[in-house]
């Protein structure tokens, strides 16, 4: 079994950046819709816990995953990746406390913690394993429901259980005994994994179908032990059978001692032995049986491979795992089964131990304790085995010794799991669905399954009106892999599943569920958007899967006009509005028609307005106020002050708020200033500056982390923004109070930290940047203390890509004083080819910025006969050319609920 997690970042011939991460969120994903619409928004989870996905998020983040109808449940805010763990009991029960140390949230045996060092110390000598939570990095998926299959008349290959020898697995556990020490960082690991190579090979396999695997743990090589036999019918789908071959001693030094006879030779034989019997047995599937290693140091090795067959789209049908099978402390014949979010190979294995053994299996629940949970997190369906008497003792101490073990129970352990292997490979593949397509008439559904389709199998559909109970069954005729199931009832949902039968009669192991409704009119149109693009809109939608849809009405209104059709019978699911006229803010919808005519409801509405890149300087404020951070006040002030003589716009975004592409495609130049200590948003708009910057447009970015926010402190590479846009390739924090200012170059003022703050004249956590050769640096850090690692290194680039100029700071722009921030600005507003004040529209009130003020003056003026504007089209921020109370609504809309910039009136 596992030890706790070093306090290191792991390292497997990848990189992942262990970066400030907002919040952390539990995220159940139960839909094919609910997946695409949380990988719009999450890049990727940190693991699972109890089939939930393990995320971190910013508030952004959060509100968009709601306002798409997911729900994720706050598990503790400010995460850092650096102190939070995912703690699993090695044995349930076994590690109970009251209160678990750092326990914030708790779900059986499993928990997730923030845990100082001094706590992370104890809690590693514990019968638990410990995972750092940043270091994961696993896809979002989506498992249909899973309901086990009919176990079949008979069980033929259980005669596989009379193969093992309990004298080999006793020679097997006693030579890896015999090296003293497996830990990872150990001299004797490599003749370990030697020995492993040489006996694979010695069962007769190929020379090319055993191998080491090797990844990097900490900088140092380690290496799994791969032994492949291929399969012959089936032979895309694989068989993971694995166990970790690496020790680890907390009595002794491990790097001379750590015989881990139980924990873990006891797994590493259990697997020797299963490709020792099944060398010369002929099996449809592919068995990959492995050794893994770094197990003892956060399931380093079974990730590296669990990510890989991932990644690969291999067919994984289960990974069966062994950890600790061979102690007892009495006589009562227990053991231990744990699984997955799915349990129907855990329920496999309990039906096959007492067929062929006296074992008494107890399904332990889901669990994150051994290499079973690398596969678990990428997906895949899991079954782990372990002795029902844990090893207390002698797990991780000089006691775990091959003389404490109980060989014929050892001997029991493996037998149960080689009658498994046989019922799993004699199963029929599992057929997923690909489709449930309507028909249209309110009484059929066709059901697809192309993609797992075979030539050599029978089909049956069952169905029913509840998950996993069904009243009907249908044979499908042969050579056929779509089938219409007729005589439902409209509006009824029902449960479907496709069972394969193979040529020996056999069928899967489980069974894959998906539910579908008939209906006579079309479903509304999903995933609706309208999307700004240079002079027009795009749009964008879910294809119906009914199969008498005929074509598509597109609706389109903007803030004066009635609803109108803008494109009738459209056949395809994406349109571009080419007429849609600058600076104004239209609605759209679709509707789905089919060959009878019949309508659907219309979608839920989008919003746009077509991007045109020509309203001059848009001054984003992303600076929050209060605590620590200066009033919106005190930041207004400054920010004027700082932009004396530069034409722009303000735009504030606070929490749960983005930048827009309708906002930002309406300027051909943005400043982003982020000059708090906390609550950086602007990597939840990263999407929209992305598309922004593919356009002859400008961008400036500073603020206080905001760099180091969205970059992390690992090498930058193509893919990262950071790198892509701003011509970085890596951002290394000072937390000192160490910086007073930057040395401007290559033609740049010179800037000075103030001393009227709360930090006087220095500021902490101010980055130096690592740059592309296209980058050019424009400021150098000024260190108070001389730091040579920081005096003189960039915290300022220039990155121009074709006619796109961007500007990266790593320090903010409100602490320095007024003279050298308005210098700065100044030479921004240059080199962006930004000339005078601009007009500010909807200024109505015409004292130069926006705000409540404008909008009690314009109602004023519309219905209490109040003065008129100065400008007039300012009383018109809709572009409508008339002055109404849509243009308050439009004004409040803008000021206080993130709607789109005003726009140039056109009343005169």
């Amino acid at each position: 079994m596992r030890r706790i997690l070093i306090f290191l970042v792991l390292v497997f011939g990848f990189s992942f950046a262990l970066a400030h991460s907002g919040d952390l969120y539990l995220l159940s994903i139960d839909s094919p819709d609910a997946l695409r619409a949380a990988t719009k928004i999450v890049p990727h989870a940190h693991g699972t816990l109890d089939g939930r996905f393990i995320v971190a998020l910013d508030l952004s983040q959060a509100a968009a995953l709601r306002n798409s109808g997911l729900s994720p449940e706050l598990v503790a805010s400010d995460f850092n990746p650096e102190d939070y763990y995912l703690v699993s009991e090695l044995r349930p029960g076994l590690a109970r406390k009251e209160k678990p140390y750092g326990a914030i949230y708790v779900s059986g045996g499993n928990y997730i913690a923030r845990l100082t060092p001094s706590e992370l110390s104890v809690v590693g000598k514990e019968a638990v394993t410990v995972t750092l939570i940043g270091s994961k990095v696993t896809p979002l998926f989506y498992q249909p429901a899973v309901i086990a299959a009919q176990q079949p008349a008979d069980f033929p290959m259980d005669t596989l259980a009379n193969l093992i020898v309990q004298d080999s697995l006793y020679n097997y556990d006693t030579r890896l005994e015999a090296f003293r020490t497996r830990y990872i960082y150990s001299d004797s690991v490599i003749p370990a994994r030697n020995w492993l190579v040489n006996k694979f090979r010695s069962f007769g396999y190929n020379i090319n179908d055993v191998y080491t695997d090797t990844f990097y743990f900490n900088g140092y090589p380690c290496n799994n032990v791969i032994c492949i036999k291929p399969g012959t019918t089936e032979a895309d789908r694989l068989i993971v059978i694995g166990a970790h071959y690496d020790s680890y001693n907390q009595d002794s030094d491990p790097l001379t001692y750590a015989p881990g006879a139980d924990d873990n030779a006891s797994g590493t034989a259990a697997v020797l032995e299963m490709a020792r019997i099944l060398k010369n047995v002929q099996l449809k599937k592919t068995i990959m049986f492995v050794a893994f290693s770094a197990e003892e140091v956060g399931l380093v090795g079974s990730y590296v491979i669990a990510q890989r067959l991932y990644q690969q789209g291999v067919n994984v049908e289960c990974m069966l795992n062994f950890d600790m099978i061979g102690y007892t402390a009495d006589a009562y014949p227990n053991m231990n089964i744990f699984s997955g979010n799915f349990r129907g190979y855990a329920d496999l294995l309990a039906g096959a131990y007492p067929r062929v053994t006296d074992l008494i299996p107890n399904y332990a629940g889901q669990a994150s304790n051994s290499d079973h949970a690398s596969f678990a997190d990428f997906g895949f369906h899991v079954a782990f085995v372990e002795e029902g008497d844990f090893n207390t003792a002698g797990w991780h101490t000089n006691l775990d010794l091959s003389t404490r073990m109980d060989f014929p129970y050892f001997a029991k352990m493996v037998k149960g799991m080689a009658a498994s292997l046989g019922q799993i490979d004699q199963a029929a593949s599992i057929t997923a669905i690909d489709h449930l397509y309507d028909v249209g008439d309110g009484q059929s559904i066709q059901v697809t399954w192309t993609t797992d389709c075979r030539t050599d199998y029978t089909y049956k559909i069952l169905y029913g009106t509840s998950s996993g109970n069904y009243t009907d069954t249908v044979d499908v005729p042969p050579l056929t892999c779509a089938f219409d199931v007729t005589g439902l009832t409209e509006g009824q949902v029902y449960y479907f599943s496709v069972m394969g039968i193979n040529g020996d009669g056999y069928g899967p192991a489980y069974l894959l569920e998906v539910p579908g409704e008939t209906y006579i009119n079309p479903r509304v149109p999903s995933g609706f958007a309208a999307d700004p693009d240079s002079a027009r809109i795009d749009l964008h939608w879910h294809r119906n899967q009914e199969l008498d849809i005929d074509h598509y009405h597109i609706l389109r209104r903007d803030s004066v006009s009635n609803w109108s059709v803008l494109k009738d019978t459209w056949l395809d699911t994406v349109y571009a509005d080419t007429t849609a006229h600058p600076h104004i803010a239209y609605r759209y919808a679709v509707m789905a028609v089919d060959h009878d005519n019949n309508e659907s409801d219309t979608s839920l509405v989008a919003t746009a307005v077509a991007a045109t890149f020509d309203g001059g300087l848009l001054f984003v404020d992303e600076t929050a106020a209060g605590g620590i951070n200066p009033s919106e006040t005190k930041q207004a002030a400054y920010y004027d002050s700082i932009m004396t003589g530069v034409g722009f716009t303000k735009y504030s975004i606070g929490t749960g708020q983005q930048m827009t592409r309708s906002i930002a495609g309406q300027y051909n130049s943005i400043v982003w200033v982020d000059d708090d200590v906390s609550g950086h948003l602007f990597g939840s708009s990263e999407d929209s500056m992305k598309w922004y910057l593919n356009y002859d447009v400008n961008l400036f970015l500073a603020g206080w982390q905001t760099v180091s926010w969205i970059s992390g402190s690992q090498p930058l590479v193509p893919g990262d923004f950071p790198y892509d846009y701003l011509g970085l390739t890596q951002v290394t924090e000072n937390t000192a109070f160490d910086f007073n200012g930057a040395t401007g170059v290559n033609g740049w003022p010179s800037v000075q930290v103030g001393t009227n703050n709360p930090f006087g004249g220095v500021l902490s956590n101010v980055a130096k940047f690592q740059t592309l050769p296209g980058a050019q640096v424009i400021y150098t850090y000024n260190s108070q203390s001389g730091n040579p690692s920081f005096q003189g290194q960039p915290a300022g680039v220039i990155y121009t890509v074709g006619n796109s100029t961007r500007i990266a700071l790593s320090f903010p722009i409100y602490y320095l004083t007024e003279a050298t921030g308005q210098a700065l600005m100044s030479k921004v507003a240059e080199i962006f080819g930004v000339s005078g004040p601009a007009e500010l529209y909807g200024d109505v009130n015409g004292d130069k910025t926006l705000n409540i003020l404008d909008v009690a003056y314009l109602i004023n003026y519309l219905y209490k006969s109040g003065p008129a504007p100065g400008n007039i089209n300012n009383a018109d921020p809709n572009h409508s050319c008339t002055a109404n109370i849509l243009d308050v609504a439009y004004l409040i809309n803008y000021l206080y609920k993130g709607g789109p910039t005003p726009l140039a009136g056109c009343i005169q």
